[in-house]
């Protein structure tokens, strides 16, 4: 029996982590594509690519909304792993987008960012309460780029070599 919870516990270390990202006004009708991926231990557990429910009216505003998209789920799976006794610290989410890490870091409201639904801020809020910690990446990093848009043989290899 002592074996047994000694694998429960080792189990129980699993780290969590996320990608998200968003293509801006890719669609006909100049919605933007939200996309976001997580990881426990090497192992898909949740992903998405969806349509944003309105239209984004600058790239910083799409990928903010991608990012607010992936921080509700973070939060959903952190609660889910917790009852289910898998402990899970601060959610590494990896973005590319320097503006949104920034704006996260420090949610000054300037002309420039006061477009951003106040719903959305409620990200800023999980990074302090150390729910969430963001990672940048560089563009030819982001392997959620399967979900938001089409990619070229080599770039879609290199995403699903990520997972695997």
């Amino acid at each position: 029996m002592a074996d047994f919870y000694f694998a429960i516990e080792n189990h129980c270390r699993l780290e969590m982590s996320g990608f998200c990202d968003s293509d801006f006004a890719s669609t006909q009708g100049r919605r933007s594509t939200s996309g976001y991926i997580f990881l426990l231990g090497n192992g898909v557990i949740s992903w998405s690519s969806k349509l944003q429910p309105t239209v984004a009216t600058s790239t910083a505003k799409a990928e903010y909304m991608a990012l607010a998209a992936a921080i509700k789920e973070a939060l959903w799976l952190r609660h889910l792993l917790h009852d289910l006794g898998v402990g899970v610290r601060a959610v590494p989410l990896i973005c590319d987008s320097s503006v949104c890490i920034a704006m996260l870091a420090s949610p000054v409201s300037s002309a420039r960012t006061k477009h951003i639904d106040i719903c959305h801020h409620f990200a800023h809020e999980r990074v302090e309460r150390d729910e969430i910690r963001m990672i940048q990446c560089t563009t030819t990093e982001q392997v959620t780029d399967t979900f938001t848009k089409a990619l070229p043989k080599e770039k879609l290899r290199f995403c699903i070599s990520a997972w695997t």
